[in-house]
């Protein structure tokens, strides 16, 4: 549900600007993914939303960089709903309904603002750690959450990925159970993403 979360990887630049203010094009590569796992007191389940299924993949993007800082321009991710899938058709049918998938067919991700964390590792150069501020909007629901991750590049490809544990009663949805309450659905959720970003270098100005 998250990812732009995703566009966290902007903050590679940091690695090329102690301060700077740029405009950068990044394309979200069919490659990257958003993986959601819940379960219920019988099994877990898992669904999944890969980079082929994301409407708008071309972003340009105002960032400004400042001791370690990162903030973005206006920027916000549109992930389809039904562009989820799963293995298993009565969990999918069940996160459609709880949601409300008629009612709300996009969930939206917006970066506010990064926090880098200084690598220690003399083996990692290429590596940026930190933390993000994201704002994730379920169901009309808005949420800022903490999420930290760990981004890469090699050449014009950033790879950007983490994991959060979501709370889906914080967006005011309600766990569902089935068979007289026999089938219970947790409250937490593991996100996980995994995305990768192209970035061309000329495109900085």
């Amino acid at each position: 549900m998250i990812r732009k979360n995703i566009i966290l990887l902007f903050l590679i630049l940091s690695s090329c600007f102690a301060y700077a203010q740029n405009t950068i094009t990044v394309d979200i590569q069919n490659e990257s993914y958003l993986s959601l796992v819940g379960s219920t007191n019988i099994a877990s389940f898992l669904l999944i939303q890969k980079g082929d299924k994301i409407t708008i993949k071309k972003f340009n993007i105002p960032v400004t960089i400042n001791k370690g800082q990162v903030i973005l321009g206006q920027n916000q991710l549109a992930l389809s709903v039904r562009g989820f899938s799963s293995d298993n058709p009565i969990a999918y049918h069940d996160f459609m309904q709880l949601l409300k998938v008629k009612q709300f067919p996009q969930l939206f991700v917006q970066l506010q603002n990064m926090t880098l964390v200084p690598n220690n590792s003399a083996k990692a150069t290429n590596t940026v750690n930190g933390n993000a501020d994201v704002l994730i909007t379920i169901t009309g629901v808005a949420k800022k959450i903490q999420i930290p991750f760990s981004s890469s590049r090699t050449g014009d490809l950033i790879t950007v990925e983490g994991t959060h544990k979501l709370n889906i009663r914080d967006f005011g949805l309600v766990p569902p159970t089935k068979l007289m309450g026999l089938v219970r659905t947790s409250e937490m959720v593991d996100i996980k993403f995994h995305f990768i970003f192209k970035m061309n270098d000329h495109q900085i100005m």
